[in-house]
């Protein structure tokens, strides 16, 4: 089963790819968005666009107004839950136990055995706020030339509501 699927990958990412950039190449640029660097595009699995807005409520309003116009994305925001992709809430480190209860074999240098916890909240501030404001706006392989120009334009009217058009801001690509 693994076989025949990494046999149809090299047509999906090409179908992911050629969505993102028929977007990305449509997209304006503003003062407050810093999208994300492609270092290769080609390589990139393309599922994806993701920006970084000034501040994390600039990003939850963003967020919200593109959800209003019906597109597929999110942001993880000032109040969001716990979330494993952040190293603070890897749980079997930092309470020293696996996801089934048992005891976890790593050993933390911050674990002690008076039974505290160890604890890496706050420890990289600059990852943990690009983490809470990215835009994510989901993909499919099967957008239209149509369906790309229908959220690119969603997406420039939104930012051009929000924030200020720069043309020296940085590039999509």
């Amino acid at each position: 089963m693994d076989n025949v699927q990494l046999r149809r990958m090299p047509a999906t990412v090409r179908r992911f790819n050629r969505a993102k950039l028929a977007i990305l190449k449509r997209l304006k640029t503003f003062r407050e968005i810093t999208p994300q660097k492609l270092n290769d595009p080609e390589g990139d699995a393309g599922y994806a666009i993701r920006f970084f807005p000034e501040t994390i409520e600039l990003s939850e309003k963003i967020t919200a107004a593109l959800k209003d116009l019906g597109v597929n994305c999110n942001t993880r925001g000032k109040h969001a839950g716990p979330d494993w992709h952040l190293y603070s809430h890897m749980y079997p480190v930092t309470l020293q136990r696996s996801p089934t209860g048992k005891e976890c074999v790593y050993e933390c240098p911050h674990y002690t055995s008076r039974g505290t916890h160890a604890s890496y909240s706050n420890s990289c501030p600059i990852a943990d706020d690009l983490f809470n404001r990215v835009v994510n706006i989901n993909l499919n392989q099967w957008f239209s030339p149509q369906d790309c120009r229908h959220l690119a334009d969603a997406i420039d009217t939104v930012l051009g509501k929000l924030c200020m058009r720069d043309h020296n801001a940085r590039g999509w690509l």
